[in-house]
C-alpha cells in the first residue's frame, strides 16, 4: 500500500469513528474503496496488520450491513471482497432509520406528556416538538434524496 492509499485508509477509519462506527470497519472499507482489484481475507489482514480471524468476523459483519461484498478473485478457494457499489446508499439508509427512530421517540414522549400541564415539563415538551418537526422534515427530504439518487444511479451517475 503506498502512502496515498495508506493516508486514505487511515482517514476513512477516522471518518468511521466520527460517524459512530468502529474504526476497523472504516479501515476495511477504505482499503476496499482504494484497491483496484478484489482483496482476499489474507491480503486485508496483512495490509491492515490484523489477524485473519478478526478480519473474517469483521468482513462478515460488513457484508451483512451491505457495505462490502464477495467478488471473484484469482484463487477460487479464497474469499475476495470489494466495497459494495451500493455502500453509500446502505450507510444512508442506516441514517434514515436513525432519523425515524428519533422521530418516533419524540412522538412517543409527546404523547406521554400530552395531558401534563406542569411548567416543569414545558421546555421539555417544546424541545420534543422541535425534535419531532426536525426529524419528520429530515425524513421527507431523505425520501426525496433517495429518489433523486436512484434516478441518478440508473442513468450511470
Amino acid at each position: 500500500m503506498d502512502d496515498r492509499q495508506q493516508s486514505f485508509v487511515t482517514a476513512f477509519g477516522n471518518l468511521a469513528v466520527s460517524s459512530g462506527f468502529k474504526r476497523l470497519h472504516g479501515l476495511i472499507i477504505g482499503l476496499l474503496l482504494s484497491s483496484h482489484d478484489p482483496l482476499s481475507l489474507d491480503e486485508i489482514a496483512t495490509l491492515l496488520n490484523r489477524s485473519k480471524g478478526l478480519m473474517s468476523e469483521t468482513t462478515r459483519r460488513l457484508q451483512s450491513l451491505g457495505y462490502i461484498k464477495k467478488a471473484d478473485g484469482p484463487v477460487s478457494r479464497k474469499d475476495y471482497y470489494i466495497a459494495d457499489p451500493d455502500l453509500f446508499m446502505s450507510v444512508y439508509r442506516d441514517s434514515v432509520a436513525s432519523a425515524r427512530r428519533n422521530a418516533e421517540m419524540a412522538q412517543r414522549f409527546l404523547d406521554e406528556l400530552e395531558g401534563v400541564r406542569s411548567k416543569d415539563v414545558a421546555r421539555w415538551k417544546e424541545n420534543l416538538r422541535v425534535m419531532d418537526v426536525f426529524y419528520n422534515r429530515l425524513i421527507i427530504h431523505q425520501a426525496k434524496f433517495e429518489q433523486d439518487w436512484t434516478e441518478l444511479s440508473r442513468s450511470g451517475r
